[in-house]
């Protein structure tokens, strides 16, 4: 009533279903729309024929190349630290394997097959072998390494030192290496390397005597 303070109620507000067939009814229609749209969780999901042959592919691929690799007998460490091994064989001049399977090859240090005459290189890979097996002889190695630590073959890459005495440079030094300007080392690494390279030069050793013609076998301290 105006001016007696006493607010009337407000009227309530129904809203009832026009649907001819009921409330019921248009629960009943909802639920069976809900039904016919949901995802058949029941069904295994299979990827499209394109993902499922990139997939055979990669898994094919895989499969080959551990029979590859264990075809080559590389069944060694798939990483080495820095420290003293044994060795177990001189491969080349310039690559040793280790007792433990392992395969190392001098980093900075290349063969002269190509940078001397035919005749001449079987005869300066002989040489540098055999100044490899003198120089490790029995005594243990000590490996050290760059950043990179594997070429793109997957072999270590080492400097190798016997009795603080450095193969790499000392290969260089008596002519039966060179220096590999293709391989990335450390700055100070490939100073010494080169320098060693500049004396085997100037002194007319290995591989520079002559083209090679001139061959005067190592000794263990050239």
């Amino acid at each position: 009533m105006p001016g007696s303070g006493l607010r009337s109620p407000r009227p309530s507000l129904r809203v009832e279903s026009r649907s001819p067939f009921g409330a019921e009814s248009v629960a009943g229609r909802s639920r069976q729309r809900f039904r016919a749209v949901s995802f058949p969780m029941h069904r295994r999901f299979r990827p499209p024929w394109r993902c499922r042959i990139a997939l055979t592919s990669v898994v094919a691929v895989c499969l080959a190349a551990r029979a590859w690799t264990l075809s080559r007998g590389t069944d060694g460490p798939s990483f080495l630290r820095e420290g003293d091994y044994q060795v177990g064989q001189v491969v080349s001049g310039n690559e040793l394997r280790l007792t433990n399977d392992a395969v190392i090859r001098l980093r900075g240090v290349a063969l002269p097959e190509n940078r001397v005459p035919a005749a001449a290189a079987d005869r300066l890979a002989t040489a540098a072998t055999r100044f490899t097996r003198m120089f490790v002889a029995s005594e243990a190695v000590r490996l050290e390494f760059d950043p990179e630590r594997v070429d793109a073959q997957g072999t270590f890459m080492a400097y190798v030192y016997v009795n603080e005495r450095s193969l790499n440079e000392a290969l260089v030094r008596a002519g039966w290496a060179c220096f590999d300007p293709r391989q990335r080392c450390m700055a100070f690494r490939r100073r010494r390397l080169l320098q060693a390279q500049q004396a085997a030069m100037e002194s007319g050793r290995g591989m520079w005597a002559g083209g090679g013609e001139q061959l005067v076998m190592p000794s263990r301290d050239p």
